[in-house]
C-alpha cells in the first residue's frame, strides 16, 4: 500500500510537497491531525479550502490506498489573512490548478 501525505501549514496557508507517509517530518505524534482527500492524485484543492473542506481526524489509513493524506501540526494557529493575501492566493492557485 502506498500512502501519500501533504502537510498543511495553517499559520501560513501553505502546503508542503507530497511525501510518502514514512517520510513525515518531525511533528510529534500527539500533535498531528489528519484528513483524507478522497481518491484524487495528485491532490488538487485550494489552500484556502483545506480547513473547511477536509474532515480532520477522520482519515482511516486502512482504506487510504491511493488517497492523499493531509496532516497538520495542532500546535499551529490558523493565520488570519487579508483580502489582498486571499486574492493573491486565488490568483496563484488559478495558475497552478
Amino acid at each position: 500500500m502506498q500512502v501519500y501525505v501533504r502537510r498543511w501549514c495553517p499559520s501560513e496557508f501553505s502546503v508542503d510537497p507530497t511525501e510518502e507517509f514514512s517520510e513525515l517530518s518531525g511533528v510529534p505524534v500527539d500533535a498531528i491531525s489528519v484528513a483524507t482527500y478522497l481518491r484524487s492524485f495528485p491532490a488538487v484543492i485550494s489552500h484556502l479550502d483545506i480547513k473547511n473542506e477536509l474532515e480532520w481526524n477522520q482519515a482511516s489509513l486502512y482504506d487510504a490506498d491511493g488517497d492523499v493524506i493531509y496532516y497538520k501540526d495542532n500546535r499551529k494557529q490558523l493565520k488570519e489573512i487579508t483580502t489582498e493575501e486571499r486574492a493573491g492566493f486565488k490568483m496563484t492557485e488559478s495558475k497552478r490548478l
